[in-house]
């Protein structure tokens, strides 16, 4: 793992940056238009399901955190 002053990266900073990375990558080697991705109904779907999950995640964790 890549280290920064003497102390390693996280691995789950590390996993998040290679899957940023291929999703750049299919991207650009498909040429496929970024702007219709989000123009997409199945797109949407997803974002909102994400938004929704991360949403009540967040609630659990802030509700579980101060009791």
């Amino acid at each position: 793992r890549p280290s920064f002053g003497g102390k390693p990266l996280s691995m789950v900073l590390v996993i998040q940056m290679f899957m940023l990375l291929t999703g750049a990558l299919i991207i650009i080697l498909t040429k496929t238009n970024p702007a219709s991705i989000s123009k997409n109904e199945v797109f949407r779907s997803g974002m909102i399901a994400i938004v929704a999950v991360y949403g009540i995640a967040w609630m659990a964790e802030t509700m579980f955190g101060a009791h």
